[in-house]
């Protein structure tokens, strides 16, 4: 995959949004439930958490991102113009470059947590939230 040199990073709070998202799409009981502790560590409200769960938010940078994120996995790494349109054209490939490096170790994280013997019981989680 291409990155630019100089690929900005995302802020921690979009990087744990799009792991939630990720974990929901891959339907991670164990990874959605870690995901949502770290947003709620970070001080995120509960209603935003769930709104992120659904790939939307209050804040349309942090929406764009994730549906961008999701996309990325149903498509495995191929946008269209109308996928890259969600983003602001000032530094376009530069963000999809963040968004794709978040979404990748996101996918990495919630396989990992699947795979991984619990230390501590996590909460049960309905993953029946509907389609994206």
């Amino acid at each position: 995959m291409w990155l630019p040199a100089q690929a900005p990073a995302l802020d921690e709070t979009t990087t744990a949004s799009v792991e939630l998202a990720v974990a929901q799409w891959m339907r991670s009981p164990r990874g959605t439930s870690l995901a949502r502790e770290r947003l709620r560590a970070i001080g995120l409200p509960e209603e935003e958490i769930e709104e992120r769960r659904r790939c939307r938010s209050s804040d349309r940078g942090v929406a764009a991102a994730l549906r961008v994120a999701v996309t990325l996995m149903i498509t495995r790494g191929r946008l269209d113009a109308r996928d890259r349109a969600l983003l602001p054209a000032a530094n376009r490939d530069a963000a999809i470059a963040a968004i794709a490096l978040a979404t990748s170790l996101a996918f990495l994280r919630v396989s990992l947590a699947n795979e991984a013997a619990p230390r501590e019981p996590y909460p049960p989680i309905d993953l029946d939230i509907g389609d994206y």
